[in-house]
């Protein structure tokens, strides 16, 4: 008897055919909801850290993410940098946010 767990499946038909929240469910537009939990995975030094302090300055100030993507609701973020320290990640924020036009 066969008992292991299998990951679930969707087809694109099936995928095509589904319903998504409204923007008010949004934090970001698309790509962040107010509601679920948010993992960035990828290979070391493939900018995940990039894009995480870029979603957190997004979504305290309420300027479009990457100047794309809206914000449909503004309010504060965390950002835990576990390799770096405050010396190196605060000006690595202000550098972000000088680039994005965040204030």
């Amino acid at each position: 008897e066969d008992t292991a767990d299998e990951l679930p499946s969707i087809t694109s038909v099936e995928l095509d055919a589904k319903t998504w929240p409204s923007p008010s469910g949004w934090l970001i537009n698309n790509w962040l909801l107010s509601s679920a939990c948010f993992i960035i995975a990828g290979h070391p030094k493939s900018k995940k850290s990039v894009i995480a302090a870029a979603m957190c300055l997004s979504v305290v100030s309420g300027e479009d993410f990457l100047r794309h993507w809206p914000v449909t609701r503004r309010g504060p973020a965390i950002f835990i940098n576990g390799e770096d320290g405050e010396q190196l990640t605060q000006p690595r924020l202000r550098k972000l946010a000088a680039t994005l036009g965040i204030s």
